[in-house]
């Protein structure tokens, strides 16, 4: 198997958006996908090859772009050599003293590992043995919706609609690479009639306005590393997820079975998966040339590392070559896009490249100084977008927790009082505070035509106590025992489940906001989780009732 680097620079800002349904906010990813470079180059061959609409007829199209090649992920490139995902075993040690350190430990390939690491993510370059973390520069753009005519004219919206783009910065170098054989390769090279050895193109979101620009150089064929002994410990081989896996029908359940693809293309008899450390998934493209989009899949994660082993006897050298063939051709569905490589993992100890502290210095005078420069204005927009991406992900958390909810008969009313209650704070100093004081009014409320005597809680209460949110009752919720669910001390994390947790912090750091701006424990925030949480609770009681 041979390979055409690839190398992808952004001449413009970048948009790829991580998700289809974006709103209010559009992420980007952080890589190029394999899916993308192959569109782009098919893009290109139509329009070279003269094809048009009739491009599926045409034998050498579908030999290149739908049978033999294999377009794989464009990476964030550091000094000349492409990044991966961290394999998922990955833990560095925790930070001493403030300062980060280097420690770093393999749970795939420790049989004794050792406390007080944490999970190291991210992509990284290999040399050495030591690991650099490698990250993507991206920006936040605001945008004004001008859908009008009239409003294109004078330069602004009547209904004062807003929407932001995240995007990779201008100046960035991806870089992946194309597999196959060395005729097809050179045949690829050849129909796309480069220029200079490569081509301009336009990618990702608004493509055609401000955003997209790139221009793409390919590298001379080279041949691909085959797998040695050297590679195998103990009769096992360590493997990773290069890019995401999407698995052929047969094989479902654990992600173990998922990974038994790879054992059984040199032998299930001989061969099982072990040491597995995985994460799922999701693979959504939207198909311009179709207008549509392909259907939802879940797969495994790049980064997803196993062990592959051999169960008695040495390996044989048809095997080593038969999955050098098979790492690079992939394994799964949709391997012409990329999906399903995997790497060698190597046997070895590794070490964390960590900045030098007058680097860190250097870099934080910088940023101090790009604090106290940027408007007011800027921050606050900053701020306001912040605010309106945390409301509608705890929109989401009430979903997401109502969904699990078991909501007994007769508990609309329940509900409807409650969002009644909830509506008279709203504008209180405190909505946390004014919602409480609500309710012990309402809890102790002696009307003997909804309260026996002999019970000693009236159905309100009753039902305040019975109904739970994340195995919690609604009573120790709303009169303040313990944490809002979707605080951190429940487990989740505003700032990871908008986006990326480090570059939001980044960007909080950046233009000077603190946690403590967008304190959830109270006011609109508090507001927003509960009247999604009762609204739709009502929801499921009123739709239970009906089924009944």
């Amino acid at each position: 198997m041979e390979k055409i680097d690839v190398i992808i620079e952004t001449l413009s800002p970048v948009v790829l958006s991580a998700t289809s349904n974006s709103t209010i906010m559009t992420d980007t990813r952080s890589c190029i996908s394999g899916t993308v470079l192959r569109g782009i180059l098919a893009d290109r061959y139509i329009r070279i090859q003269g094809l048009g609409e009739k491009a599926h007829h045409d034998e050498g199209f579908r030999r290149l772009f739908f049978s033999t090649l294999r377009f794989v992920d464009a990476n964030p490139s550091e000094d000349g050599q492409r990044s991966f995902v961290l394999p998922l075993s990955m833990q560095q040690e925790k930070a001493k003293d403030g300062k980060t350190v280097a420690k770093i430990q393999d749970l795939a390939q420790e049989e004794h590992p050792e406390d007080g690491y944490k999970a190291l993510r991210g992509r990284a370059v290999l040399r050495d043995g030591k690991l650099k973390r490698v990250d993507v520069s991206t920006s936040i753009s605001l945008h004004i919706s001008r859908s009008e005519a009239q409003e294109r004219l004078v330069g602004s919206s009547k209904s004062g609609k807003i929407f932001n783009y995240e995007s990779i910065d201008a100046g960035q170098v991806f870089q992946g690479s194309i597999l196959g054989e060395r005729e097809d390769l050179e045949a690829l090279v050849q129909a796309l009639d480069l220029e200079d050895g490569g081509m301009d193109c336009r990618i990702g979101r608004s493509r055609y306005v401000q955003y997209g620009a790139c221009r793409i150089k390919f590298l001379p064929v080279s041949q691909m590393p085959g797998v040695a002994m050297a590679d195998i410990r103990d009769n096992g081989i360590l493997l990773r997820l290069d890019t995401t896996y999407l698995p052929a029908p047969g094989y479902q359940g654990s992600a173990d079975r998922l990974l038994q693809a790879a054992a059984d293309a040199l032998g299930a008899e001989n061969f099982t998966i072990r040491r597995v450390h995985a994460a799922v998934d999701e693979v959504e493209n939207f198909v311009g040339a179709w207008k549509m989009k392909q259907p939802r899949q879940y797969g495994l994660a790049a980064g997803t590392v196993f062990l592959l082993q051999r169960k008695e006897g040495t390996w044989r050298s048809e095997e080593l070559e038969c999955l050098g063939n098979l790492i690079y051709r992939g394994i799964g569905i949709r391997r012409e896009e990329g999906f399903g490589q995997l790497r060698i993992w190597p046997w070895q100890k590794y070490e964390l490249v960590v900045p030098s502290e007058s680097a860190k210095a250097d870099d934080g005078g910088a940023q101090e100084v790009l604090r106290h420069n940027l408007p007011e204005s800027l921050k606050n927009q900053v701020k306001n977008i912040l605010r309106q991406r945390i409301l509608e992900q705890l929109r989401v958390y009430a979903g997401e927790d109502v969904e699990a909810m078991r909501i007994p008969g007769g508990s609309t009313h329940f509900f409807n009082r409650l969002l009644d209650m909830l509506e008279r704070v709203r504008n209180k100093d405190s909505v946390r505070q004014s919602l409480k004081q609500l309710l012990v009014e309402e809890s102790s409320h002696r009307d003997d035509r909804i309260h026996d005597k002999q019970k000693e809680r009236t159905p309100f209460e009753r039902k305040l106590a019975g109904i739970d949110v994340r195995d919690n009752s609604l009573e120790e919720y709303l009169y303040g025992r313990i944490p809002m669910p979707y605080e951190d001390e429940a487990g989740r994390s505003w700032q990871k489940d908008v986006g990326d947790k480090d570059a939001c912090s980044r960007l909080m750091k950046e233009i000077g906001l603190a946690e403590d701006d967008f304190s959830l424990k109270d006011g609109e925030y508090f507001y927003a989780y509960w009247h999604g949480v009762f609204r739709l609770a009502r929801k499921k009681a009123t739709k239970a009732k009906g089924a009944v």
